[in-house]
């Protein structure tokens, strides 16, 4: 016979004991359109019963509740393994399984991958328009758009790059990067300037 101390009390009244208690969450964990456990259409409370389930299994039921909390889930991609890769832990596109340490692509679940994910369709529109109006893409990822002038072009990551053919500044042979061309162009400007400034003298009032 069971005493009444061994026997959990749920908020709908009834008494349970540990076993069905357990049965209780571990069917919730098993079946996810039984989460969370209930009685009588009641939820169970995890912090009134934690200590007639035991520590494994309560661990075990607050990372599956987390699971089944999360939207967009993402497992590992690795068939073999399949963990559950929370939220916390993933860093961009990308989520380590806990597991194998295998990386798992959060857009399309698959292997990840260094290039564009094929299946982002939110950046395959944005690079539809980039070709179409001929913007130009940093090796960090970013957009750039040029709005006139020279094609030098610097990112705000740092990278240097020429807008003409998106190689590294001054590893190119384009026109806009003769730097024979771009010295005559600052001579021509600085020549420029003394002539503005007699001009500007000139049209001053006396």
């Amino acid at each position: 016979m069971v005493s009444r101390q061994d026997l959990a009390k749920v908020p709908c009244g009834h008494t349970y004991c540990h076993d069905c208690v357990s049965e209780f969450f571990t069917s919730a964990m098993t079946d996810e359109s039984l989460f969370p456990p209930r009685c009588c259409g009641k939820p169970l409370p995890l912090e009134v019963l934690a200590p007639f389930l035991g520590k494994d299994l309560t661990s075990r039921f607050r990372a599956k509740a987390v699971e089944f909390s999360t939207l967009n889930r993402t497992y590992c991609h690795d068939v073999d393994c399949a963990a559950f890769i929370s939220p916390q832990t993933i860093k961009g596109e990308t989520a380590q399984c806990p597991d194998c340490k295998q990386e798992t692509c959060t857009t399309c679940k698959a292997a990840s991958h260094l290039s564009d994910c094929p299946q982002d369709t939110a950046l395959q529109q944005v690079l539809s328009v980039a070709r179409d109006q001929g913007w130009q893409r940093c090796t960090c990822g970013r957009m750039v758009i040029h709005g006139g002038g020279c094609d030098h072009m610097t990112c705000v990551c740092g990278h240097q790059f020429c807008y003409n053919c998106e190689r590294a500044w001054k590893t190119c042979t384009c026109e806009s990067f003769d730097e024979r061309r771009l010295y005559e162009r600052a001579a021509e400007v600085a020549d420029r300037i003394p002539i503005a400034r007699r001009q500007a003298a000139l049209a001053a009032p006396r």
